[in-house]
């Protein structure tokens, strides 16, 4: 889906909601000295500029990462996610990073990343801001397809965020698709999978995200955690975001419900909610 910029996107409530997730799933792999791997499917630019024409179309920003930094006070668990922004800021006044660049500064000489976009302008950013880098690879090809060759890695430990435009309704079934090629090679690794909460009336993507929700749960055996973060659920188009995590680390469930506890205390309280299940099965967990 080539006309697809996250820079449109970047910082929003969504954003907030991912990159806390990775950055709190990095960390917990960063415990062990044992290198992982990270796979990024629609890795995007890399870093935005919260004032470039892009991302002032819509300020979706002032809804996420722009409230949250102005409050004068918030819980430990946003402390390594928020320190990542600010130096993020230091390469770009008014930078906001994506996933690639949360993961890549938390990465150590025993890990790597592999990277994929599609869009020839988002892949050039996204070379350049990693170039010379030899622990991550850049590749203009298609992540999902990508995929299966990675698997599995050679440390046996991964984090892969699947995080599609969903453009088109064929991707709810990409996103299965390609979880059935991967944890059928690697069925121990964290799968990170983004998904919209859309409220648009006559259209098909309606219920898509609730039906790629479902078949996650029944198909997949191993533990998962499913959060989803709403801000107006009467509002038209995305009134929220939700995230499948399939075999979480230890602990997150709780660092979750604080973040989003917190989330919800703020801002317009009457209309923000969360969600947040862990459907436990006997499964091997992240090692």
């Amino acid at each position: 889906m080539l006309s697809y910029r996250h820079a449109f996107h970047a910082g929003n409530h969504a954003d907030v909601i991912k990159h806390l997730t990775l950055v709190l799933c990095c960390e917990h792999l960063c415990k062990k000295d044992k290198g992982f791997s990270y796979i990024d499917t629609h890795a995007g630019a890399g870093i935005y500029d919260l004032k470039s024409v892009n991302a002032s179309k819509n300020d979706e920003h002032l809804e996420g990462i722009t409230s949250l930094s102005k409050l004068p006070k918030l819980p430990k668990v946003f402390n390594s996610y928020l320190a990542l922004i600010d130096q993020a800021k230091k390469h770009k006044a008014n930078a906001y990073p994506g996933s690639p660049w949360f993961a890549a500064q938390l990465l150590r000489p025993q890990d790597q990343a592999a990277l994929f976009e599609m869009h020839p302008k988002d892949f050039s950013l996204l070379s350049s801001l990693f170039a010379g880098n030899r622990r991550i690879k850049v590749k203009q090809t298609d992540g999902y397809q990508s995929l299966k060759s990675l698997f599995p890695p050679a440390s046996r430990r991964a984090i892969t965020l699947i995080d599609p435009p969903y453009e088109q309704e064929k991707e709810y079934q990409s996103v299965i698709h390609t979880l059935k090629e991967g944890i059928s090679r690697f069925n121990s690794g964290t799968y990170i999978v983004w998904y919209p909460l859309i409220n648009r009336q006559n259209s098909l993507k309606d219920k898509a995200s609730e039906k790629m929700l479902r078949q996650i749960k029944s198909l997949f055996k191993q533990e998962q955690l499913h959060i989803q973060f709403i801000l107006d659920k009467d509002q038209q188009g995305m009134y929220g975001s939700g995230l499948a995590i399939i075999n979480p680390p230890w602990g997150l469930e709780q660092q979750l419900q604080e973040a989003l506890s917190f989330l919800c205390s703020i801002g317009d309280t009457k209309k923000r909610q969360f969600n947040i299940e862990l459907q436990s099965v006997n499964s091997a967990k992240p090692k």
